[in-house]
């Protein structure tokens, strides 16, 4: 599938951005385009992984592309003295540039960025699904009980959501609810 008319093109996972602070009720510009193997124009939207830490207080962050009027939809909640991860979808300027803000919070908040890959005029195929949970450990739902150091889930993907048995790769969100600190 594509994105706004654009196509998939994966990278291997590079950290792009690490620990900027971010104030409260602040935003951070961050330019991908023509660095990390991003054309500098012509990239559409970016596949994220976008983690906080060193926030005293709760809080959120939203993501959408500079020069677009403010997004309302938090991408990332995050809380105090918590590393927090989220896989994120977001649109950018023509040009590779995106907007971070902090909301909801009086803390500064430390954000580190990973770029998984990024849609733009040429690239692969990919099919997209509407979200559905497909494992809920607290429900019993493809498995259960916590996921503690040294465990792994196996879970199965295939014929669910009219994913096939042939499939190559899944894209999938990961939370992690309620982790034991440590």
């Amino acid at each position: 599938q594509q994105y706004g008319g654009m196509l998939f093109n994966p990278t291997e996972p590079r950290r792009v951005v690490t620990n900027v602070s971010i104030p409260a009720n602040s935003t951070k510009t961050i330019k991908f385009g023509g660095r990390n193997g991003v054309p500098g124009d012509g990239s559409g939207a970016f596949v994220l992984t976008v983690s906080t830490s060193g926030a005293t207080k709760s809080g959120t962050l939203r993501v959408y592309p500079a020069g677009a009027t403010e997004s309302i939809t938090d991408v990332v909640s995050y809380r105090a003295n918590a590393r927090i991860s989220s896989s994120v979808i977001t649109a950018s300027r023509r040009d590779g540039t995106i907007v971070i803000k902090n909301v909801n919070t009086v803390s500064a908040v430390q954000v580190t960025i990973d770029i998984n890959g990024w849609y733009g005029t040429s690239g692969l195929g990919h099919t997209g699904t509407k979200p559905k949970r497909i494992l809920d450990t607290t429900t019993g739902l493809g498995a259960s009980g916590r996921v503690t150091s040294g465990r792994s889930v196996s879970f199965a993907v295939a014929n669910q959501l009219g994913i096939p048995v042939n499939a190559k790769a899944v894209a999938l969100q990961v939370l992690a609810l309620d982790p034991d600190t440590g």
